[in-house]
């Protein structure tokens, strides 16, 4: 059974909600390797599910470093996109105007 924080490894979804800001900025350089590899492997599953755990994990939380971590996460997921990150505006908009 996988853990409801995957495709993140355990440390980085724990790193994500940090208070120290440097922690969270390392596990959003984490996700954003992640996620240019699942582009370049066409893993779309994956990159939704990524950006869903985002989305209703963190940027829903009631944990302002979670929400953070939310919010720079989902930067992380536009920049590990790059050019492809247009299949993904709405995902990756709409839970950053609702944090």
């Amino acid at each position: 059974m996988e853990p409801p924080y995957a495709p993140l490894s355990e440390s980085c979804a724990k790193a994500l909600g940090d208070k120290v800001y440097e922690k969270r900025k390392l596990a959003s350089q984490e996700i954003e390797k992640m996620v240019t590899e699942f582009n370049h492997k066409n893993n779309s599953g994956q990159i939704r599910k990524l950006i869903e755990v985002l989305s209703n994990d963190y940027a829903t939380s009631r944990d302002a470093n979670r929400r953070k971590g939310a919010l720079i996460g989902l930067a992380a997921t536009g920049l590990g996109l790059g050019k492809d990150s247009d299949k993904y505006v709405n995902e990756l908009v709409t839970p950053i105007l609702n944090a």
